[in-house]
Order: C-alpha cells, then structure tokens, then sequence
C-alpha cells in the first residue's frame, strides 16, 4: 500500500506483484493460498479490499489492476496516475490506535515524510492552479 500512495503522491507509475527485486517472474500463486477464494478473482477481490481499508475507495479512479499470464506465472499488474489530491496509508499502532502517513516516491522506493515536510509538499504539489 505504501508504494500505491507514494505513486498516487508523485507521477503515478507502475507495480509489479509477482516479480521480484532482480526483475525475475515469481508469479503470485503462493499468495492465492493465503486468501479465502485461491485464485486470480480471489486476489483482485482481496486487493480492491485492501486499497479500500488501507487508502481510501476514492482512489481506485487512479488505478488500472489487472493479473497477467508472463512466463507462465501470474503477475499482478497495478497503474497507477497521480492523484488531484494528497492519499495516505492508514495503519495501526501495537496499541491498536489508527493513524495516517503519508509517503512519495524516490528514484527506487517509497519515502515516508514527517508532518512538516508533508505539509510542505502538500502545499507544493496540490498548490491552487487557477
């Protein structure tokens, strides 16, 4: 959820699930074993609710997911466009208390940002157009 964000935040971009840092196919069916319907529709089903937990339903208009057959795996493929607005990822504490970060993307990774440089950037990048 975090690379989602950080791209929702900057210039959008691709995500591969199922390919690993090296660029090699992995495919994405040992993930179909830790969900309840264990299979491509299953997945897609489990990620919609995942960006609808973690980020918000309202940023799914920036999203394109679809898995793929490449080499004989299934890969998930997510584009992303940059948002109209500023998306955070929602996540728990160890004491249970939800709050909100806010990350962009780097050159190869995700950033997370304090309060005042997310403000700062904020202020930056959704500036008045008019």
């Amino acid at each position: 959820m975090r690379a989602i964000v950080s791209m929702l935040n900057s210039d959008g971009g691709f995500l591969f699930i199922g390919v690993d840092d090296k660029g090699e196919i992995v495919g994405i069916e040992e993930d179909y074993n830790t969900i309840q319907k264990k299979n491509r529709d299953g997945f897609l089903l489990h990620f919609d609710n995942l960006i609808n937990n973690y980020i918000g339903k309202e940023y799914h208009q920036y999203l394109n997911v679809s898995v793929e057959s490449i080499e004989g795996k299934d890969v998930c493929v997510v584009q992303i466009k940059k948002s109209n607005s500023p998306a955070f990822v929602t996540s728990k504490d160890n004491n249970g208390k939800e709050h909100e970060e806010f990350f962009i993307r780097g050159i190869a990774s995700s950033h997370h940002l304090g309060q005042k440089k997310t403000l700062d950037y904020i202020k930056n990048r959704w500036k008045d157009r008019s």
